[in-house]
């Protein structure tokens, strides 16, 4: 997640821990029904079967990762350069300095 955004790393882990501690929650609110439905045997299995799937996601990151980094940075890039010109187009217009953001 941090690498995914350099410019809010803190931001970025918090969401993290977040979204983990609910899903660790929801995990074990889950569970005691269904050891009672599907029996412990059958749990075991669909918990794997869940987690082989949540792979392939990882192997997304991993292939396509570095892809979607570069375009957020170039994205990025450009919204600072479109920054830049439009303050020194109100520079010249008014003869001082504006912040656009």
């Amino acid at each position: 997640m941090i690498d995914c955004y350099p410019d809010s790393p803190s931001s970025a882990a918090a969401a993290n821990n977040l979204i983990r501690c609910l899903l660790g929650a929801g995990a074990v609110a889950v569970l005691e029904p269904l050891f009672n439905t599907l029996g412990r045997g059958w749990t075991g299995t669909l918990i794997a079967a869940i987690e082989a799937v949540v792979s392939l996601c990882w192997w997304a990151v991993w292939v396509w990762g570095y892809g979607w980094r570069r375009e957020r940075r170039e994205k990025r890039v450009r919204a600072d350069e479109k920054a830049a010109r439009k303050n020194e187009e109100a520079r010249a217009k008014n003869g001082r300095v504006v912040v656009v953001s």
